[in-house]
């Protein structure tokens, strides 16, 4: 079995197990990046920078890897007893 089909297995596990736990609805609400990136704690300019610097290399692919992994972190930081995956409210953008 290829790690990608191991990956899948274990989120697929994960879901069956709690799809009502409080991350994964967390996960399910996120719907930008940005979102995802403040659940995982990456709120400054500089950490976004660093995260997605290692996904570079893969084009048109990053989004797609980064976001996969920007999941993993945050359902491993819930493994800890003081994590809220709670999204914030959403800022309102201003324009003009």
């Amino acid at each position: 079995m290829s790690k990608t089909n191991t990956g899948k297995q274990q989120l697929r596990e994960v879901l069956e197990q709690d799809p009502d736990h409080p991350v994964e609805i967390a996960l399910r609400k996120a719907k930008t990046l940005g979102q995802l990136e403040r659940l995982a704690g990456i709120e400054t300019q500089q950490d976004r920078a660093a995260f997605w610097l290692q996904f570079a290399s893969l084009r048109n692919r990053a989004s797609v890897a980064g976001k996969a992994e920007l999941k993993r972190i945050i359902r491993n930081k819930a493994r800890s007893d003081d994590y809220q995956a709670t999204l914030p409210p959403e800022r309102k953008r201003q324009y003009g």
